[in-house]
């Protein structure tokens, strides 16, 4: 198994790990005066989650003899190695037929690329799939949406006492999630219906 793909299984282990972890603490005793401290690490926990999924948006500069495309992506712009992209090409502008404004551009999704190397003024992406028939070219998009990511949050099934304070850390992670601003966190009834 890549590295990359190791640690595409590893940080959702680590996060459920913490979970788990925080999810135990409630349970023993003197569980009152660590709520605080299980608070805060849902809230760091949550950060770290929305911090995987930034708001980023940058174009394709070149596309080099290997295949890789070279983009505008700098360090420091929370882009990281192993991020991927959907690589997306704008069409020609719509106008409201009555008025004449322009109201948006319709877009074209060409596949997803994943950043490989992220240097101080670009980084360098593999495209690891094509959803249309057009390869991409030189002033092409690609992002990590700006809109709200819908995140589901399963049951945790465990004995009484251990199902209350899943619950409620369930339901603290929830909040926290929200509170970031990038995600919209289903409750159980539309994630059932969902899946």
């Amino acid at each position: 198994m890549s590295s990359s793909r190791l640690s595409r299984f590893a940080f959702p282990f680590l996060l459920f790990f913490l979970f788990f972890l925080a999810v135990l603490s409630l349970s023993l005793p003197g569980a009152e005066a660590q709520t605080a401290a299980v608070s805060s690490a849902l809230d760091e926990a949550a950060r770290r989650v929305a911090e995987a999924f930034p708001k980023v948006r940058g174009a394709v500069l070149d596309i080099l003899p290997t295949g890789q495309l070279l983009l505008d992506l700098r360090s420091g712009s929370g882009v990281y190695p192993g991020l991927e992209l959907e690589i997306v090409r704008e069409g020609e502008p719509f106008k409201h037929p009555v008025t004449g404004e322009v109201l948006g551009r319709l877009e074209k999704v060409l596949g997803i690329a994943k950043l490989a190397e992220v240097q101080e003024k670009f980084s360098l992406a593999e495209v690891l799939e094509r959803t249309g028939g057009e390869a991409p070219a030189k002033g092409d998009a690609v992002r990590v949406t700006g809109a709200r990511i819908l995140l589901g949050l399963g049951k945790v099934e465990s004995s009484q006492e251990l199902k209350d304070s899943a619950g409620s850390a369930s339901r603290e992670f929830a909040v926290a999630l929200t509170r970031t601003e990038r995600f919209e966190v289903l409750d159980n009834n539309r994630l059932r219906s969902t899946l």
